[in-house]
């Protein structure tokens, strides 16, 4: 099993989070993790020392590094950027969000990372998209999604059912524990789950009318599911996520037309959360999106004695799958 993990956004805390994090990727005689990454970096003189940082800790799984794209000095992004707003029916104060913030830059730096990878001429098995200042608490059990068990799918989903009422809810936190086995168990908050692609629908209909019975047929075709659907899934809308090459493959195309998958419905259609959702809903691709209590506050009311102890050591039991690692 070969995994491509593109490491993207800003410096920020990298030196704290990827000691931990990179840890957590380790390659063995199943399965060997390849990283691109592309960053933004606020004083290129440093671009040599951050270098070695990243593969120090890597070492050979990094294949590439990209410190080149600077949201002030990049021109060809500059110019790209400015092209996609002047087409977008927006008033100034948002457009003036998108230029100053990482929204539009993120696809950018997603799309040469994935570019560079697609290089390589690699067929993998899995694509993740991995965020710099995000601490992940434990490892993936990538075996989860490439080869499910049909006794544990059963366990699971029937643990689930027991608290959970509507299919959607169920079957977002369920998809979520494959790279999460403790989803579930969680202090969950938001859960969003967008069935977009055929296959889902079905797989629906067949439990609507199994319900009262055995879900034989259902609990078989979600197996068939988690190996071929066109799915992603994701932590926090687009902080994390990860899904196999053909479901990732739409999502880069933000790179080129961030701006243009307009939702009338949305006010906030241009975020880049809603760019994210549209882009997969426009290309048939589902989401399976979950945020617990902890991993939420990361965001916007950090507090790190949530998530590590007096010694700086992570907490075993912080209630989450990943946070955002901010400066104490």
């Amino acid at each position: 099993m070969k995994i491509a993990i593109l490491y993207t956004g800003q410096w920020r805390t990298v030196e704290q989070t990827l000691p931990h994090v990179q840890s957590l990727f380790v390659d063995d005689l199943d399965k060997s993790f390849d990283v691109f990454a592309c960053m933004d970096i606020v004083d290129s003189n440093l671009s040599d020392t951050y270098s070695t940082f990243l593969k120090s800790q890597w070492k050979s799984r990094l294949k590439s590094i990209d410190f080149s794209l600077s949201p002030s000095t990049s021109m060809d992004y500059i110019h790209w950027r400015d092209d996609q707003l002047d087409k977008m029916n927006l008033p100034d104060h948002q457009k003036n969000y998108l230029q100053t913030s990482g929204s539009m830059l993120e696809y950018v730096q997603l799309k040469r990372a994935y570019g560079t990878m697609l290089a390589r001429h690699t067929q993998y098995n899995y694509i993740l998209r991995l965020r710099g200042d995000v601490m992940i608490t434990q490892p993936i059990p990538f075996d989860r999604m490439h080869s499910p068990i049909l006794e544990n799918i059963t366990n699971e989903w029937n643990s689930i059912t027991k608290y959970m009422i509507s299919f959607k809810n169920k079957i977002a936190v369920f998809m979520s524990s494959l790279v999460d086995p403790m989803r579930s168990r969680r202090a969950i908050q938001d859960i969003h789950c967008f069935l977009n692609d055929d296959l889902i629908h079905n797989i629906q209909s067949t439990y609507e009318k199994e319900i009262h019975s055995k879900l034989d047929d259902f609990y078989k075709q979600l197996l068939d599911y988690i190996l071929h659907g066109n799915y992603v899934i994701t932590f926090r809308k687009n902080v994390f996520y990860m899904g196999n090459p053909h479901s990732f493959s739409a999502i880069p195309l933000l790179g080129l037309n961030y701006g243009e998958h307009v939702d009338p419905g949305n006010d906030f259609w241009w975020n880049a959360e809603s760019q994210f959702e549209s882009v997969c809903r426009d290309h048939k691709i589902t989401i399976f999106d979950s945020t617990t209590v902890h991993e939420d506050k990361s965001l916007y009311d950090y507090n790190a004695t949530r998530y590590f102890d007096s010694k700086g050591r992570l907490k075993p039991d912080n209630d989450c799958f990943f946070f955002i690692q901010r400066h104490s």
